[in-house]
């Protein structure tokens, strides 16, 4: 069985029709999780390193 690829991002996370509500909640709760560790990321590696940051 081929595994399908992890989603990049919340658009990834399309629930399957006639899905169950369990599997319709966690679609929603990664989406969540996926949108706030883009909003903590970016911050946190632009912020405080930038004598690492491309010329």
């Amino acid at each position: 069985m081929t595994e399908a690829p992890a989603p990049q991002s919340p658009a990834d996370l399309t629930v399957p029709e006639g899905a169950c509500g369990t599997r319709a909640a966690l679609h929603a709760g990664l989406a969540e999780f996926l949108d706030d560790l883009d909003a903590h990321w970016h911050p946190e590696n632009d912020g405080p390193f930038p004598q690492f940051a491309p010329a």
